[in-house]
C-alpha cells in the first residue's frame, strides 16, 4: 500500500483523493499568512471547491500563539467580504509531512522555515 498526501490507495486498489493541503507562513501568523489563508479559503469556497482543499496558516515564531489575527487586518478583510477566523500557531515539524504546499510570505520567512 502506498500513500501520499494527494491520494492514497485503499485495500481494494481504488484511489481516493484527499484534499490538497496549503499552508501560508509569515513571521507571527497574525497578519500576512492569515490574510492569505482567508483570501484563498474565500476563493476556494466561492468556486465550490471546499472539499478539495485543506487550508491553514502558521508563523515562524510562537510569540502570538493562540491569539487571533490582527484586528486591523481582520477589519480590512471583512470590508472586502473575507472573514478571517484563524488563530495564530507556530510552524510545526509535522507541517512538512502534512502539507502539500508551504508558501512563505517573503524571503525572510522562507529563511525562517527550517525543516
Amino acid at each position: 500500500m502506498t500513500t501520499s498526501s494527494m491520494a492514497s490507495t485503499t485495500a481494494d486498489n481504488s484511489q481516493t483523493t484527499e484534499p490538497f493541503s496549503v499552508l501560508f507562513v509569515c513571521l507571527g501568523n497574525i497578519c500576512r499568512s492569515p490574510a492569505a489563508e482567508g483570501v484563498f479559503r474565500h476563493l476556494v469556497k466561492e468556486r465550490g471547491l471546499d472539499s478539495k482543499f485543506y487550508i491553514d496558516s502558521a508563523g515562524t515564531i510562537n510569540y502570538h500563539e493562540g491569539g487571533p489575527a490582527d484586528p486591523r487586518m481582520r477589519a480590512a478583510s471583512k470590508r472586502r467580504g473575507v472573514e478571517i477566523t484563524s488563530i495564530s500557531r507556530p510552524l510545526r515539524p509535522s507541517d512538512f509531512r502534512d502539507f502539500d504546499l508551504i508558501l512563505a510570505m517573503d524571503k525572510q520567512n522562507k529563511g525562517g522555515i527550517v525543516h
